[in-house]
């Protein structure tokens, strides 16, 4: 039912669904609260977390979604004024990110 919905419509019908079981007593299951609740970043990890949601919003779709592209993020790094030192860091955790969201959607 939530499948080929972009993330914003996914997260507006979850939260629906959260305010229909509300609005009837009924209790939410804690993977879709968990899905609609915002937490609050670290400072120490918003830019990874910036980084992921900017590459993540413009990843390529095929058959399904692709992983964002170590190119991709090189550019990003790039383009952000990330040394050049600190940006293999950055792709080996964005991948890693990346690879729990996408095993995530499609299971």
């Amino acid at each position: 039912m939530l499948a080929g919905l972009t993330s914003t419509e996914r997260k507006e019908e979850l939260e629906a669904r959260v305010r229909y079981l509300q609005q009837r007593g009924r209790p939410v299951p804690a993977d879709i609260a968990a899905m609609v609740t915002t937490h609050e970043i670290p400072e120490e990890h918003r830019e990874m977390a910036r980084a992921w949601k900017e590459l993540s919003d413009s990843r390529a779709v095929g058959m399904s979604l692709c992983p964002i592209a170590c190119a991709d993020v090189e550019a990003w790094c790039r383009m952000s004024g990330v040394q050049q030192w600190r940006r293999g860091s950055i792709w080996r955790v964005l991948r890693r990110v990346d690879d729990v969201f996408l095993s995530r959607v499609r299971s």
